[in-house]
Parts: structure tokens; sequence; C-alpha cells
């Protein structure tokens, strides 16, 4: 029972440590509004937070996540 609870301090730690690190490097982007102000300063197809959006939301889909359980 000892080790169970280690492994997951483990994985809850090592989760915790991505979805933190994941969080700072895609909001760390530019805002999308600042590279349309400035598309002929910026390379073409700069990265902005938006590029994320859809990731964020697809790890984040608890209704998928609930249907496997079942």
């Amino acid at each position: 029972m000892y080790m169970y609870s280690i492994l997951n301090l483990l994985l809850l730690m090592i989760l915790i440590f991505i979805v933190y690190q994941g969080v700072i490097r895609s909001c760390k982007h530019q805002i999308a509004i600042d590279v349309e102000l400035q598309k002929d300063v910026l390379p073409k197809g700069a990265i902005t937070y938006r590029d994320y959006v859809p990731l964020w939301k697809e790890l984040l889909n608890v209704n998928k996540f609930k249907n496997r359980s079942k």
C-alpha cells in the first residue's frame, strides 16, 4: 500500500510539472492583436497563444475521459 501511494504522488508531481510548464510555454507567446499590428515587422506565421487553444481544449476535454471510464 505504501508503494502505491508513492507512485500516485510521483505521477501527480509529473503531471503538475507538465501542465505547469505547458501553461507557461503556451502563454509566453505574443498576444494575437500584437502580432496583427506588427505583421510587417514580425516573421510570417508568428506563434501566438491562440495556436495552443486547440491543444488545451483537447487536453482538458473532460467529457471525452468520462466516456472512456464507463
